[in-house]
């Protein structure tokens, strides 16, 4: 389970971009790939305040505390770190103002953003890691920001108040993610699994559905 923890995001924003959106292919894959550097390189700083964050924080706690650190530490943070790197930086970036090229644009910076999150904790916790480490937080990273990009359209061009409302999206998305963690971390396993493979597959059939040619373009390939 550990290359999933390394390579799960990777993959996935491999799978996407290697798939044919449209038959014009916009956003083309080497912009997709600009983008995804982008995010990248603003993780490093990221993950410094995050850790710097973590410290802070703790761990160590029960009860709904446990849930509030678990939403802070595990989900918001990163997120908004992620999220709000794009608002930051996405006036830079070159995309199509087309909901594809949107969901596609924030789906490759996030992705780019969180890459080597799974690398950086693996080493952090060499020795230490759980089911939940391994397989669990990084399925609901991946579930989140599928899911973030999917709505991401709705309040470009991510200024003022609809930058506002995406930061608010964010901070949403992560309740329900870090309550699927709560409930592991409270040894309901089996639920919190199957929730986290749900809420994967939700954020993924959306994509499809809303795309269908994704599907049906990769098929003809």
């Amino acid at each position: 389970m550990s290359l999933f923890q390394i390579t799960g995001m990777p993959i996935v924003f491999a799978f996407i971009i290697a798939a044919r959106w449209t038959s014009a292919r916009e956003p083309r894959r080497e912009v997709l790939l600009s983008i995804f550097v982008k995010g990248l390189l603003c993780f490093l700083p990221g993950y410094i305040l995050l850790a710097i964050f973590r410290g802070i924080i703790g761990s160590s706690l029960t009860g709904f505390t446990l849930y509030l650190s678990l939403f802070f530490r595990e989900h918001l943070f990163p997120l908004a770190l992620a999220s709000g790197a794009f608002v930051l930086f996405q006036g830079k970036l070159e995309y199509p103002a087309t909901d594809e090229g949107i969901v596609l644009a924030v789906f490759a910076f996030l992705s780019g953003f969180y890459a080597l999150f799974g690398t950086m904790d693996f080493f952090a916790l060499y020795g230490y890691w759980g089911a939940e480490d391994l397989f669990l937080l990084p399925l609901l990273r991946i579930a989140t920001v599928l899911a973030l990009s999917m709505i991401a359209p709705r309040f470009y061009r991510f200024q003022g108040s609809y930058a506002a409302a995406f930061m608010g999206c964010t901070a949403a998305l992560c309740l329900p993610a870090a309550f699927i963690s709560w409930i592991y971390a409270l040894n309901v396993k089996i639920l919190a699994t199957a929730l986290a493979g749900a809420a994967f597959c939700a954020a993924a059939a959306a994509l499809f559905i809303r795309f269908p040619g994704i599907v049906l373009e990769s098929r003809a390939r």
